[in-house]
């Protein structure tokens, strides 16, 4: 809630896996109930705000996360994204941004009334498996974290060493912070009024590859119509045909979208 996002893109010192999540600004991975709230998200190569399935020993869905009120510039594929498989219940409300994979998400995803199930977005699923795969390669190199540049100076505890110790006994009990207080970085206003100058060119996918990779989802709803339309003319076989012909062409441009677009060397 309430913070700045800005160009997470850079290489970075990186396990196989985690490696496969990087250009997205906020992405929730394998997730049950977070609030993504009143944030600043710019500049990244592939989503901005979102919510994905996660592997890590089992299958964890991403669900029932909520995604509201929040800026989302100049992401590489789109603003807003929710990837599959069996990624359900989230809903995206208030947002501020231009692009969404599938398209339409807040519309058919929103927080209130019916929610159409679009968390079966292959494209994205398939992009990690590219990058992770890559990543346990012998050609992955992740930059050492011993090299990396010294952060600046930070905020110390108030009172420094001599402050009086207190046990970690229900600490959540006594923070006299209300999120819903919580302000943006001074930094937030400059970004939204592009008076600072991005770091990191984000190219778009173009109307092609918009068509290709994001407004495809919609193909099958487009083969059901067209399949139900034959069979009332008594061609239920060819009509079933169109219909699972449409599915399964779907999923395989997807997931070729995902692979091509992975950003992996070669």
């Amino acid at each position: 809630m309430a913070n700045l996002v800005v160009d997470n893109n850079y290489d970075a010192p990186s396990l196989p896996l985690m490696y496969s999540g990087f250009e997205n600004g906020i992405s929730v991975a394998g997730g049950l109930d977070n609030v993504i709230e009143r944030n600043v998200v710019i500049g990244h190569r592939m989503h901005g705000i979102g919510v994905a399935p996660s592997y890590q020993h089992n299958f964890w869905p991403s669900r029932n996360n909520v995604i509201r009120n929040n800026v989302v510039r100049r992401s590489g594929r789109a603003d807003l994204f929710v990837s599959g498989p069996m990624s359900g219940g989230n809903c995206f409300e208030g947002n501020d941004f231009e692009t969404s994979a599938p398209p339409g998400l807040e519309a058919f995803n929103g927080c209130g009334g019916l929610r159409l199930p679009l968390g079966w977005d292959l494209f994205y699923a398939a992009r990690v498996v590219r990058r992770a795969l890559y990543g346990w390669s012998d050609d992955f190199t992740a930059p050492d974290w011993k090299t990396q540049p010294a952060p600046p100076p930070q905020p110390q505890m108030p009172g420094g060493a001599g402050a009086a110790v207190r046990p970690a006994f229900d600490v959540f009990d006594r923070l006299a912070f209300d999120p819903e207080k919580a302000e943006l970085p001074p930094q937030a206003a400059a970004w939204l009024d592009d008076s600072v100058r991005e770091s990191t060119p984000i190219e778009g996918m173009g109307i092609l590859g918009s068509l290709l990779w994001r407004w495809s989802y919609y193909l099958p709803f487009a083969g059901l119509a067209l399949g139900i339309g034959v069979a009332v003319r008594g061609r239920l076989r060819r009509g079933t045909l169109i219909f699972l012909g449409s599915v399964l062409f779907t999923l395989l441009l997807a997931i070729l979208g995902g692979w091509l677009h992975s950003g992996v060397p070669g």
